[in-house]
């Protein structure tokens, strides 16, 4: 791996901007902990198709990336992600042509509080309210990395196992985000928390995200729920 550590906002393409479309799953499958999909997609008149794999909570994710080079797939690089225990995402490509690449994702920045945010209260220890809005640069991803993202991004308050609910509704995050080549993704947050009325610890949280493919809103793609109780 490169010692250098590229951040999202400094990653410029290498080519013209070609529109991905035609994402077609051809396998997918969650056996023994761990996740695998096989996919195609185009861009412009070239055909891909990629292999890969993550495991069971979708900390870690691996993607080969092939192209159809005159009716045979050829190996263009492999994708390595993991998202460590701060929220960072790390991105590694080993590219088959030697210009390897890395940068890192942090997917707990970026979130400022709403000028018609529900003011924080407490009444007899009643739920308190907070929402936010967000974005984050998730360019160059493979489809697992980006449901790996999105389920981070979900669950970035409360933290925890990724759940089925969740899995299900990042995948179809990440299916349209991936399908339409974004290279950013932005959300609304609703966060919800209860005090436990002996020590103030809190005993009851929820998070309900709206993710969109641009910054005013317009086009709502999915949501994500997550919840814990003490």
């Amino acid at each position: 791996m490169g010692n250098s550590i590229v951040y999202a906002n400094e990653i410029n393409s290498q080519k013209p901007y070609e529109k991905r479309e035609n994402l077609k799953i051809i396998e997918e499958s969650f056996l023994k902990g761990k996740y695998k999909a096989i996919y195609e997609y185009t861009e412009g008149d070239t055909h891909y198709k990629r292999i890969d794999e993550a495991d069971d909570e979708f900390k870690e994710t691996k993607s080969e990336l092939f192209e159809l080079v005159r009716g045979k797939y050829v190996k263009v690089e492999t994708q390595y992600t993991n998202i460590d225990d701060k929220g960072i995402m790390n991105v590694y490509i080993d590219s088959e042509k030697g210009n390897d690449k890395n940068w890192q994702v942090n997917l707990k920045d970026n979130l400022e509080i709403n000028n018609n945010a529900i003011v924080p209260y407490v009444n007899n220890y009643d739920w308190i309210t907070e929402e936010t809005d967000g974005y984050k640069y998730i360019g160059n991803l493979g489809r697992t990395a980006l449901i790996s993202a999105i389920a981070a991004i979900a669950g970035s308050i409360i933290g925890g196992p990724l759940g089925a609910g969740v899995g299900a509704s990042a995948a179809a995050i990440a299916d349209a985000l991936f399908n339409g080549g974004n290279n950013y993704v932005y959300y609304h947050k609703i966060y919800n928390w209860k005090y436990c009325e002996r020590d103030w610890r809190i005993i009851e949280e929820t998070e309900y995200t709206r993710f969109y493919e641009d910054s005013y809103h317009r086009f709502f793609i999915d949501y994500t729920y997550v919840e814990w109780r003490c």
